[in-house]
C-alpha cells in the first residue's frame, strides 16, 4: 500500500518517516490532506502496512485535476486528485 500528503502539509509523512509524532505546517489548498500532526491510531497502521509514501506538489494536484477534467469529465479537488500518477 501506497500513501500520499501533499508537500505542503508533510506531518503525516514525516511521522511515518521517522516513526515519531511530527507536527508541521500546513500550507496546501489540499483540505484532505491538510494535517498539522501526525496521529498515532493512525501511524501505528501505516508503519506496519504502508510499503511507500509520496510527497504531492501543488503543481503536481493542479496538473491532476486537469488530466481527470479533460479525460473522465469529472472535476475532483486536490486531494482527490494526488494519487494521480501519469502513466
Amino acid at each position: 500500500m501506497i500513501a500520499v500528503q501533499a508537500e505542503k502539509a508533510p506531518a503525516a509523512y514525516l511521522s511515518w518517516k521517522t516513526r515519531r509524532m511530527v507536527t508541521d505546517r500546513v500550507e496546501t489548498a489540499a483540505e484532505g490532506l491538510a494535517t498539522q500532526v501526525g496521529y498515532e491510531l493512525t501511524q501505528e497502521i501505516l508503519w506496519d502496512d504502508l510499503s511507500d509514501f509520496i510527497l504531492v506538489s501543488e503543481e503536481e494536484m493542479a496538473h491532476a485535476i486537469l488530466t481527470y477534467l479533460e479525460l473522465v469529465r469529472n472535476l475532483a479537488e486536490e486531494a482527490g486528485a494526488a494519487p494521480w500518477r501519469p502513466p
